[in-house]
């Protein structure tokens, strides 16, 4: 739900201040990668739960939602400075 609202609002935004370019979209990219690590540790922790086995995808987890975070900030960031030229 909050990829796909990010991603609308995004869309809204650019259209307004014509924000993106190189720079963004490594950020967008890098939001990518920690959103497919997120769902792919989603699918590991299911399978794992299904099958009782003894593995800890804590840190994995940790790390795809602080991808998240982070990119997200940079691009809000990027909208800002945008914002204020």
């Amino acid at each position: 739900m909050l990829g796909m609202v990010f991603f609308l609002l995004l869309v809204v935004v650019e259209k307004s201040f014509h924000f993106v370019d190189n720079k963004v979209l490594k950020y967008l990219l890098f939001y990518h990668i920690g959103l497919n690590l997120t769902v792919v540790m989603l699918v590991v922790r299911g399978v794992v739960q299904v099958l009782s086995l003894d593995v800890s995808s804590a840190v994995l987890f940790g790390i795809a939602h602080l991808i998240l975070g982070i990119s997200m900030v940079l691009v809000l960031i990027s909208i800002r400075n945008c914002i204020k030229d």
